[in-house]
């Protein structure tokens, strides 16, 4: 697979939910970002399904399960965002990314739910292993498809579920070796063939070099200090709330103490990986979010202790918990100024300048699907399905530059290609050279860099040129190797000679 930034280049991205995503868009006559909703409420189900199953095998209690979910969707994290998140952050001069709103996780493109769902369904097998439950090869087959699962479609989550089985598998071998030392081979064996199994995948989207690696074990004290810090203030509340519950914990405890020492094992050690784990761009905060799913069923028994004892007390936990949540959202909910309006129609996304729209529709109907196309813009495979020579964004309106409206983007365009797909630096140089050079200068376009341009392009492909001004089109026209082929109001495509 290649992207749609730079047609040609290898695709080193997590792109497994994207092609489900192709999959289901060639089943049902749906667009991406109805496609991607379905998945997202699909997702979010089986999330919720997954934490209630967890929570039904520690106590049969309505009420204890629904606070569950809750707290596996919310968190107890009170520096998520919003107005602790700023305090914090200016006391201490830094600001951290903290354990994200899991909630928030399904509400976007993003692949991050998955994951989230992968390791709910492991800790769900977990507690089905470490209770002895008489379906022991259905509990083993999920636990491995969890795995896997993570492996190709969410790495992260696969280090996540890894490190969770490899921690209690040692745990069972120092402790109850004679109990349970076959289980913990059998967890070792599973994680060795899920491994083996998703390691090309791994291997095809793995990112980093010598001096940007992808993945650092504690690569300074500055590092260690940082997230220490944060990790007081992301156990501030958890704490709060098992010592007003304390009792009541300890009494619970008792009842499933193993299953509740897997569940706490596994949040000390997916938080111990935020500690001493460094993943470019500071990802490593997705850790807490794992952990909160292993958390939920703890935090919810003195959520539940409070709801029924201090019941003066637990709107105003609902509102800790919640809050954060709250503010997260707010880029979500909050109408903001687009450089681009569109509208989902069938398995289209139509875009609200009729001029635009006639464009974007005679390239979806008019060219091969592996059409290759020089634009100034970022919007043709969003909207058309078309790979760009390379993602170049020129002609980018400058309120988006000022911050006063929004293309669509949370990431740079350029962050993207260097620094998140890591496209060699020489030929992504060269392909912004040549598409620039060929649409605003500064000096002449002749054959010549026609000619560099068809070479660096991807062999055999139908390469197009989109003319976005007067000054663009004046350029094309004088060149004898395009040819015009589409034109409407202050848009004209031109097409590269065979």
């Amino acid at each position: 697979m290649s992207k749609v930034l730079g047609a040609g280049e290898p695709l080193r991205y997590m792109y497994g939910v994207h092609a489900l995503v192709a999959w289901l868009m060639k089943v049902l006559p749906v667009s991406p970002p109805v496609a991607f909703a379905a998945l997202d409420t699909l997702g979010l189900y089986a999330f919720a399904f997954a934490v209630e199953r967890i929570a039904r095998r520690l106590d049969p209690d309505p009420l204890y399960r629904l606070f569950t979910v809750i707290v596996a969707l919310f968190g107890l994290d009170l520096y998520v965002d919003g107005p602790l998140y700023a305090v914090a952050g200016e006391l201490f001069g830094y600001r951290r990314f903290g354990a994200p709103v899991t909630l928030q996780k399904f509400t976007g493109i993003n692949t991050n739910q998955v994951g989230l769902i992968c390791v709910a369904f492991a800790l769900l097998a977990i507690m089905r292993i470490v209770q002895r439950d008489p379906g022991r090869v259905r509990s083993w087959l999920l636990f491995f498809v969890s795995a896997v699962s993570a492996g190709v479609f969410y790495q992260p989550a696969f280090m996540a579920i890894g490190s969770i089985g490899g921690a209690l598998a040692v745990a069972a071998l120092l402790w109850q070796r004679a109990e349970r030392g076959r289980d913990a081979w059998m967890m070792l064996a599973v994680l060795v063939c899920s491994s083996l199994l998703v390691a090309p995948v791994m291997v095809s989207v793995s990112t980093g070099t010598p001096d940007d690696p992808a993945i650092q074990i504690l690569p300074g004290l500055q590092h260690l200090r940082e997230n220490l810090i944060y990790m007081l203030f992301h156990l501030s509340l958890p704490a709060v709330l098992l010592w007003v519950s304390r009792r009541h914990y300890l009494e619970f405890w008792q009842r499933r103490s193993v299953a509740h020492a897997a569940l706490l094992l596994s949040v000390v050690v997916l938080q111990g990986l935020y500690l001493v784990v460094f993943l470019r761009f500071k990802n490593e905060y997705k850790l807490l979010g794992f952990a909160t799913v292993a958390m939920a069923p703890l935090g919810a028994v003195a959520v539940r202790d409070i709801w029924q004892r201090h019941r003066t007390l637990f709107p105003w936990l609902l509102l800790l918990m919640f809050l954060p949540a709250m503010t997260d959202f707010t880029w979500v909910t909050l109408p903001q100024p687009l450089t681009d309006s569109v509208s989902s129609s069938g398995r289209d996304i139509r875009h609200h300048n009729a001029d635009e729209d006639a464009l974007y529709g005679w390239i979806r109907e008019q060219t091969p699907v592996n059409a290759v196309f020089v634009d100034s813009l970022l919007t043709i495979p969003a909207i058309a399905g078309r790979q760009l020579y390379v993602g170049l964004d020129i002609g980018r309106d400058p309120e988006v530059s000022a911050g006063r409206m929004h293309n669509g983007w949370l990431i740079e365009a350029i962050m993207f290609q260097r620094r998140i797909m890591e496209v060699d630096p020489q030929r992504l140089d060269l392909r912004e050279r040549l598409a620039t050079d060929l649409l605003q200068g500064p000096g002449i376009a002749d054959e010549s860099l026609l000619a560099q341009l068809r070479a660096s392009s991807p062999a055999g492909r139908p390469l197009y040129v989109v003319a976005r001004t007067p000054a663009q089109d004046g350029r094309l026209a004088a060149l004898a190797g395009l040819r015009r082929v589409y034109a409407v109001q202050g848009r004209t495509v031109y097409q590269f000679n065979e």
